[in-house]
């Protein structure tokens, strides 16, 4: 399906206090096509536009947007809450096979790889679910909550890897984190990955592998989560190791956790980098997880333990 990127593609308000929403958006309510992938791809870059595909915008609540898939682009933006973003892909090839690149129009929009991601931007994008989504290649994020989202749940998502969760050979067995400007179809851009702030949200039983963007030499790699606010829980995550058990690793820093009160607990953290040299990796120089806590006092730090 082809989106018309001259227009503005939004569930928006009837006026301006109604945030009611209750659209639900399933691909899977389609008859036929195959079942156990998107049986709908959204592209939302009809003509291959250098400056990307249009977003599509939710300014309502109560929303269910599930089993698409999305290429071209476009990012979803969450600006309200209580909605359910569920089973999409995102910048995944029609096969699942890896990246499909938001614009080949030039070299620089090239370098922004699938773009894409699902963003909520303010301090309204609360209790929303953001569960079993497929990311790749997202340049900004491939999930970001940013500006006060509160009570979020992030659970089960799959980033960096193809539609099976895997980093095919012959990156399974470590992501080539090469630094070149320009998008290199030789190497594999799993994108960036989460960034959260806003209170007491949950980011749990996530998978992030073979996180890589195109960068100049001096560019720090894409931290696979940046998680800072209050009362945030992190658990069961697993970042550098994809579903077939390959340390395929990321090209980046695995935490850095910043805020109070947060709980960071069970995940899983393999093949790492946090300099800016890819021969730190495993070394002095490497480092998982990096800690600051921002308030002083009894119950007020960072929890991280297990694993």
């Amino acid at each position: 399906m082809q989106i018309d990127e001259s227009y503005e593609w939004e569930l928006k308000r009837r006026y301006i206090t109604d945030v009611s929403g209750q659209v639900t958006i399933d691909g899977n309510t389609q008859p036929g096509g195959r079942a156990n992938a998107p049986k709908i791809m959204v592209n939302t870059n009809r003509d291959n536009l250098p400056t990307f595909g249009v977003s599509l915008e939710v300014r309502t609540s109560n929303n269910v947007i599930r089993n698409l898939g999305f290429i071209g682009g476009g990012q979803i933006i969450l600006y309200e809450g209580n909605n359910l973003v569920e089973n999409n892909w995102m910048g995944l090839k029609a096969n699942g096979s890896g990246l499909s690149l938001a614009s080949t129009a030039s070299t620089q929009a090239a370098r922004s790889l699938a773009r894409g991601g699902i963003i909520l931007p303010n301090e309204d994008s609360d209790n929303n679910i953001i569960r079993g989504n497929r990311i790749i290649g997202a340049f900004e994020r491939a999930i970001r909550i940013t500006s006060g989202g509160d009570n979020n749940l992030i659970e089960a998502n799959y980033i960096g890897m193809d539609s099976q969760g895997h980093v095919p050979a012959p990156h399974d067995t470590g992501v080539n984190c090469a630094r070149e400007l320009d998008y290199n179809a030789s190497l594999w851009y799993g994108g960036r990955g989460i960034q959260v702030t806003g209170d007491n949200n949950t980011v749990t039983n996530n998978r992030l592998v073979g996180l890589h963007v195109p960068q100049s030499t001096n560019d720090t790699p894409p931290i696979t989560m940046e998680i800072a606010g209050v009362g945030n829980t992190v658990t069961l995550n697993v970042i550098g190791r994809d579903l077939a058990g390959k340390d395929a690793g990321v090209c980046g820093q695995g935490m850095l956790l910043q805020g109070t009160e947060l709980l960071v607990e069970n995940n899983l953290i393999v093949h790492t980098r946090n300099g800016f040299d890819p021969g730190d990796d495993g070394t002095d120089f490497d480092s998982a997880i990096l800690t600051q806590s921002f308030a002083a006092g009894s119950g007020r730090w960072i929890t991280v333990r297990k694993k």
